[in-house]
């Protein structure tokens, strides 16, 4: 989508608090005005378990409410392992798939409901290493 048709549109960032998430989140709450001069109209943060389905599909509700529909859902919530690949144990990769991989999947199963109502429902999923 371009700017111009993403103005106006409701959307969920997953992970907007920082790195990629925030400069999603900021760049959309900028066709308004700098995310700092923000009244909490256009840019809200909700906090949101994603390896917790019932976290995820009451998040998500909650957002909806806010919002008033969804249009776009991007699923940047994600997490990483430091460390020799070799000293990495099953805790550290189920913690990685259930957030970065089954993390995408919860929300984007709760939003698409929402997701289809629209008229331009799209869901963006952003991937690392």
């Amino acid at each position: 989508m371009s700017q111009r048709r993403l103005d106006g549109a409701r959307a969920i960032v997953t992970g907007g608090t920082r790195g990629i998430g925030k400069a999603i989140a900021s760049t959309e709450a900028s066709l308004a005005e700098a995310l700092d001069d923000l009244a909490g109209e256009r840019v809200q943060a909700l906090a949101c378990d994603v390896t917790d389905a019932a976290a995820v599909e009451s998040f998500v509700a909650e957002a909806v409410a806010v919002l008033g529909g969804l249009d776009v859902l991007v699923n940047n919530a994600g997490t990483y392992m430091l460390g020799r690949f070799e000293d990495l144990d099953d805790a550290d990769w189920q913690r990685t798939f259930d957030v970065n991989v089954f993390g995408s999947v919860r929300c984007a199963r709760a939003a698409l409901p929402h997701l289809r109502a629209s008229t331009s429902g799209r869901i963006v999923n952003i991937a690392s290493t």
